[in-house]
């Protein structure tokens, strides 16, 4: 497959454009010059051109001409952030009276104005070109931007840039949803997981892991990364404050919550208490690793390095297949450290946890999704609520002490 060809004096802009375009299964050969540039075309002739306006030894228009000369029909891009005016009377001459150019890409935003306004001009310089040249075209036109506000395409219809809103529809009128549900487990399969896990030679090793994500509610990179620092047996709470992730490329690295709502104490319960202390007394000492300042990580995998998702990914499959051979009831299709949060968020949901407080143990940083956890309301329920906190009031009534009679001197007297 031939290469794309990218040609720029910006390392970052180009180590970007290529990884996109690698990621997406194209070749990329870079250069940082023109001079690089004719000597990987003389090498091999590439797939697409996407040059620079503005290079060390010269400029991307002559090196577009020096190219169509060779060959015509190879496809050349130029980018540039420039505004210079020799290169707007360059460009309207190429498009309207050489027909050099086939399409127009624009970001929305530029640094003297908005691609609205460019096409407006072009397709006024369009029109006074007809005039004097009828067979003269419209060119595509197509706006990029990064800002996801939808308003844009409503501004782009009034302003007669576009005939219609590409974004006026309902994603799931056009997309068949073809997703796998996230069930959490219920009370039954909970109890069985967790007696088939501490009497299985295999998983049993698993076993407080799982109980400290069915108890805590944390996502598992939040479990990975902690450390005996983070637990306080004193007042029974996790610190939640950092998670520890992986990548192929750069090792270990630790991240902070994505928002200020990731930053928690979480509870113990008994059951988490116990699991945690029975982690620190087994735990055996792996190898002298630093992460970012952290250090002594609680769970660790068999060569003595902290354990990460993917770890726990390949676990939770493999446990879910070797229970399902021995139980009726399956776990649900989609079993993974995920499930365990959202069977604690459910169970504390279903119990009548408060709403704000079980966002703040989950971490979430909008309530409506903690709400969606809590069973739709129906009459009945409805009913059952009112009548528990009219209970609820009525219990708090009759326990309050009721004022002492006054004495029939006090009477008197009075």
């Amino acid at each position: 497959m031939k290469k794309i060809l990218l040609i720029d004096d910006s390392d970052t802009y180009t180590w970007c454009l290529q990884k996109y375009l690698q990621h997406r299964g194209y070749p990329v050969k870079t250069a940082c010059t023109l001079k690089e540039a004719r000597a990987a075309i003389q090498e091999e002739m590439p797939l697409v051109v996407c040059c620079d306006l503005d290079l060390p030894d010269g400029s991307g228009m002559d090196f577009l001409d020096e190219v169509r000369a060779a060959d015509k029909e190879l496809h050349f891009v130029l980018a540039s952030c420039h505004d210079k005016d020799d290169y707007e009377q360059e460009a309207k001459r190429r498009i309207f009276e050489d027909k050099e150019i086939d399409l127009i890409l624009c970001d929305l935003e530029l640094p003297d104005g908005t691609a609205m306004e460019l096409f407006h001009t072009l397709r006024r310089v369009a029109g006074m070109f007809q005039m004097k040249n009828p067979p003269v075209r419209l060119l595509p036109f197509f706006i990029l931007t990064e800002n996801n506000d939808l308003a844009i395409f409503y501004m782009a219809v009034q302003d007669d840039c576009l005939r219609k809103n590409p974004f006026d529809f309902q994603i799931n009128e056009v997309i068949n949803d073809d997703t796998v549900p996230k069930v959490p487990l219920t009370p039954t399969q909970e109890n069985e997981l967790l007696d088939f896990m501490q009497n299985d030679p295999v998983y049993a090793k698993y076993y407080d892991e799982v109980v400290i994500l069915l108890e805590t509610g944390l996502r598992i990179s939040e479990l990975c990364g902690l450390t005996p620092a983070d637990l306080n047996f004193e007042k029974r709470f996790v610190n939640v404050d950092h998670q520890l992730l992986r990548s192929t490329e750069d090792g270990y690295y630790i991240e902070a919550p994505k928002t200020e709502s990731g930053f928690r104490q979480v509870p113990m319960s008994a059951a988490a208490y116990e699991a945690f202390e029975r982690v620190l007394k087994k735990r055996r000492d792996g190898r002298c690793i630093e992460v970012d300042g952290y250090k002594d990580f609680l769970f660790l995998n068999r060569d003595g390095l902290p354990k990460t998702a993917v770890n726990y990914d390949a676990m939770f499959k493999c446990l879910a297949k070797k229970y399902n051979k021995c139980h009726k009831e399956p776990l649900p299709d989609v079993m993974t450290p995920h499930t365990m949060r959202h069977t604690f968020c459910t169970r504390m949901a279903n119990a009548g946890m408060n709403p704000k407080a079980l966002q703040y143990i989950m971490g979430h940083a909008n309530i409506v999704m903690t709400l969606n956890y809590y069973a739709h309301a129906t009459f009945h329920s409805a009913q059952e609520e009112m009548e528990r906190l009219q209970a609820k009031a009525k219990t708090t009534a009759e326990a309050k002490p009721e004022p002492a009679a006054e004495s029939a001197e006090e009477t008197k007297a009075a």
